[in-house]
């Protein structure tokens, strides 16, 4: 028995016919298209959706409730089978998402025997275990034992994991993610017998609501295993609140200040609710040494636009304001950052608030995150100002001047307080039409005055290139090297280095060009701040969509470009594509490191790493030396990657990229699981932000 559905015949009265767009829209908060089949047995799904969202799911549900997640390519390609158990009356296909339309559906049903299943499904479970990493499979439980469960659950697990699987909408998310067992809920009250209290304190000034304030409030009473013990302080002039417990006091700056040093405290802004288990956890995380954060959402309807935030970066911090307004602290370092004395009655967001907190903080020490949505915030998201980053920058004397910049961040353009002389690397072999353009615009429109270029020539032969060079070699700020060896990138580079006479070295693809005259002096500025050890530039395609944005480790199998492909004017995901900010590594397609530094650490990885990965691979070893490693999108150049080396597409070369790669995950193991700037709660087969399907962030009680 085969048939074939289409949307137009089949759909429930959940959809409308749109005339304008030539697309179906819903009605309500999904589409519903019907199976008209109800005897038991195994059938397969195959098909095309062309659906019209960025976030959405697809699931067979029937009237007996059962509810299977369908993998759904992003071309809308559908291939799947399943069990229809007897006694079902109704299956349907339920598509869920924002702002959600189809243009075409057409699906065919067909029933199947248990040799044709039982290929299909091996055959997916085969193919996506040998082609997925080693750290993916272990990031999504899958196993060589997980078979030991049954086939099927485990082709559904292998189904959820294909990469081009559509991403799950946050209630989805929220299902998967925040809900205990009864036996968790024993754990966590046996937990919380060992932990001190913790007092809340709701901030803000009368700006804001009472309705918000009242909100905020009655959030502190409703938690999970600690409401009734809980105190919360408000500032003196917030009074007008309705039905106060007695737990909740009026309280001035000198009171907070006399509070013994090591007292929990959770900082909370006035229209932010927290989450139901949020105290329970921010109690078990207090730390009298640091301050903590959390993940957080939006509140409208309902929730939405999860705040996924990375690991410590003070960069990003002082760019976004990331971290938000309510965080957990003692009473003894609130007390020692003078946020009381300044801000305490007048901060209607905690911007203040985190800058001069993050002041008190040691080089070794860093903020607690806690990877989990533990509040939702009730008011519209907003920016940061450039006035307390300005006068955070004074107060730590740092030479810089804090700017709005695009899409709501502050730039913080860095003093050059020195110029040291910049030896810019550049390998070619041949390929005179991307070295000439690149070489051109980095002599013609580069604005910083201290720049020496040194061209390393990897045996070319073309005529015109070597004439090129000849007449390149007459300028004083060039330097023509011969490097007549086999290509190898990272020895050719750290050759090139051991003649280059700058301070400072900057590694630079034959195929760059430059954007922004400003680019080589925005990284210098950034490059001489504190403890910093290596920094990347933004890099567009010659269409102007995002190549580089800086790079995730472990998301996508080993390491891969974050926002690769957005458009240049989109901010990416909470602004990041256009922040300042650490990150795990950069790419050395334009990268300033210091040439002690670069020396120190070997240099570039020419064994393991000749072609590939070697610049993630140094970047790393930056930040395992205790530098920092920053992305700064004041710096831009277009890139069009990799074009002079050409493809991976012999035997030799994909037997190469594999080795690297696998090289990449044994010595990186520990951060291919959990990239400090890639929230682990969002999709790890590939760095897209995208929500991801399985739980990977365990609450203190369900570990």
């Amino acid at each position: 028995m085969t048939l074939t559905c289409h949307l137009s015949e089949n759909a429930l009265d959940h959809v409308r016919f749109d005339e304008v767009s030539k697309r179906w829209n819903p009605t309500g908060d999904h589409i519903a298209i019907n199976l008209p089949i109800k005897k038991a047995g195994w059938y397969s799904l195959d098909g095309q959706l062309q659906v019209h969202s960025k976030q959405h799911s697809l699931m067979l549900m029937t009237d007996n409730g059962v509810c299977i997640m369908l993998p759904l390519t992003r071309k809308g390609l559908l291939v799947d089978v399943f069990y229809l158990p007897a006694n079902v009356q109704r299956v349907w296909l339920q598509l869920e998402g924002q702002k959600l339309s189809v243009a075409h559906c057409t699906i065919t049903v067909s029933a199947i025997g248990a040799v044709k299943r039982l290929w299909r499904m091996a055959r997916r479970v085969a193919l996506t275990y040998v082609r997925q990493p080693a750290a993916q499979r272990r990031i999504a439980t899958l196993h060589w034992y997980s078979l030991c469960a049954g086939l099927e659950p485990c082709y559904r697990k292998v189904s959820q994991l294909r990469q081009w699987s559509a991403e799950i909408p946050y209630s989805r998310w929220q299902e998967l993610n925040e809900h205990d067992t009864p036996a968790q809920h024993r754990r966590a009250r046996r937990l919380l017998q060992k932990q001190q209290n913790i007092v809340v304190v709701v901030y803000g000034d009368n700006s804001i609501a009472q309705s918000y304030w009242q909100s905020s409030v009655n959030s502190v009473f409703v938690q999970q295993w600690t409401s009734a013990s809980v105190q919360v302080l408000l500032p003196v002039g917030i009074d007008a609140l309705d039905s106060l417990p007695e737990t909740v006091q009026i309280t001035t700056a000198d009171r907070l200040k006399n509070l013994p040093s090591n007292t929990a405290l959770l900082l909370l802004r006035a229209g932010a609710i927290l989450s139901p288990r949020a105290l329970a956890w921010w109690r078990i995380m207090a730390n009298s040494e640091t301050f903590s954060y959390s993940d957080h959402d939006y509140f409208t309807t309902e929730r939405c636009l999860p705040q996924f935030k990375p690991d410590w970066s003070l960069e990003l911090l002082r760019s976004t304001h990331y971290i938000g307004d309510v965080v957990g602290v003692s009473a003894g370092l609130l007390a020692k950052s003078g946020w009381l004395e300044a801000d305490w009655q007048q901060c209607t967001a905690g911007q203040h608030l985190v800058l001069r907190l993050a002041e008190q903080l040691l080089p070794a020490q860093q903020p607690e995150h806690i990877s989990a949505v533990l509040w939702h915030d009730l008011l519209a998201p907003g920016g940061p100002s450039p006035e307390p980053v300005q006068q955070h920058l004074n107060r730590l004397n740092i030479r810089a001047e804090a700017r709005t910049a695009r899409d709501n961040t502050v730039w913080v353009d860095y003093a050059l307080s020195a110029t040291p002389l910049v030896s810019i690397i550049i390998p070619t072999r041949d390929m005179l039409h991307l070295l000439a353009p690149c070489v051109n615009s980095v002599l013609e429109q580069t604005q910083y005055p201290a720049f020496e270029i040194v061209i390393v020539d990897n045996q070319s032969t073309c005529p015109d290139t070597l004439a090129y060079m000849q007449q390149l070699s007459t300028d004083p700020r060039v330097t023509i090297l011969r490097y007549d060896q086999p290509f190898n990138y990272a020895a050719i580079n750290n050759y090139a280095v051991e003649q280059a006479a700058g301070e400072l070295i900057c590694l630079l693809n034959n195929d760059t060009e430059v954007i922004t005259p400003q680019w080589l002096g925005q990284m210098v500025g950034v490059q001489l701040q504190s403890n910093v050890g290596a920094v990347g530039a933004r890099l567009l395609y010659s269409n102007r969509t995002v190549q580089h944005a800086g790079d995730a480790v472990g998301p996508g199998g080993c390491a891969d470009h974050m926002h690769s492909g957005i458009d240049e004017h989109d901010a990416g995901y909470m602004r990041r594509a256009v922040a300042t900010q650490e990150l795990s590594a950069v790419t050395a397609a334009c990268l300033l490191t210091p040439k002690a530094l670069f020396q120190q650490l070997n240099g570039l990885n020419a064994r393991q790493l000749a072609v590939a990965f070697n610049d993630v691979d140094y970047c790393l070893r930056v930040r395992e030396a205790g530098k920092r490693v920053v992305y700064t999108p004041h710096a831009q150049l277009y890139h069009h990657e990799s074009v002079s080396r050409g493809k991976d597409d012999t035997d030799e070369k994909v037997r190469r990229t594999r080795a690297e790669a696998d090289y990449m995950r044994q010595r990186w193991a520990h951060i291919m699981q959990n990239d400090p700037f890639y929230n682990p709660n969002l999709n790890y087969a590939r760095p897209d932000f995208t929500l991801g399907r399985e739980q990977r962030v365990k609450a203190p009680w369900q570990r």
